[in-house]
């Protein structure tokens, strides 16, 4: 003889979730929805509002791939945050991805839209002016040097014996620093 299970009798009145592993949600049906439990009616209506935000918030776009599109999305999202249809929390984390999606604009140009200079060496100038205030010592420094006749450094007075001369190569300035003679 069979014995009757009380869970299987009223079928019509239970949930009718069923778990990862198959088996059937024990509670009743809710008032508010004719075949789930108040919790399981509650996930569902929660994943329809998450896709209802979705439509609303992207629309017509379909990639978020220029400022604009963003820019359009982040407005929508203000709106829907002030309306309070979407949490504080959800909305921080939608706008930090579209920031991320923002800052990544300018290389996915540069990736999709190759200048002919972008693999070029950058070039690296060295003969720019000199300061105003540098520009008098080195005048004075090139008129100590054509007056002399001479190799620069060689006219070694006591006024300008820890001067070294702009024509002078670098190293030989460093030496002269250092105490040592080239």
């Amino acid at each position: 003889m069979k014995v009757a299970n009380p869970m299987t009798e009223n079928s019509a009145t239970r949930c009718h979730h069923r778990t990862a592993n198959g088996n059937r949600c024990t509670m009743l049906v809710s008032a508010d929805h004719p075949t789930l439990c108040a919790t399981h009616a509650a996930r569902l209506q929660k994943a329809k509002d998450s896709e209802n935000v979705a439509k609303e918030l992207l629309g017509e776009i379909i990639d978020l791939n220029n400022a604009v599109d963003i820019n359009v999305v982040l407005s929508r999202l203000f709106t829907m945050l002030a309306e309070g249809r979407i949490t504080p929390r959800r909305a921080a984390v939608l706008t930090y991805m579209a920031n991320l999606l923002l800052r990544t604009l300018p290389a996915m140009d540069r990736e999709l839209n190759p200048q002919p200079d972008d693999d070029a060496v950058p070039e690296i100038r060295f003969d720019m002016p000199p300061s105003p205030e540098h520009a008098e010592l080195i005048r004075e420094w090139e008129a100590q040097y054509k007056a002399s006749d001479s190799r620069p450094g060689t006219n070694a007075t006591p006024e300008n014996v820890n001067q070294p001369s702009p024509l002078q190569p670098i190293t030989n300035v460093a030496n002269q620093h250092n105490g040592r003679s080239t």
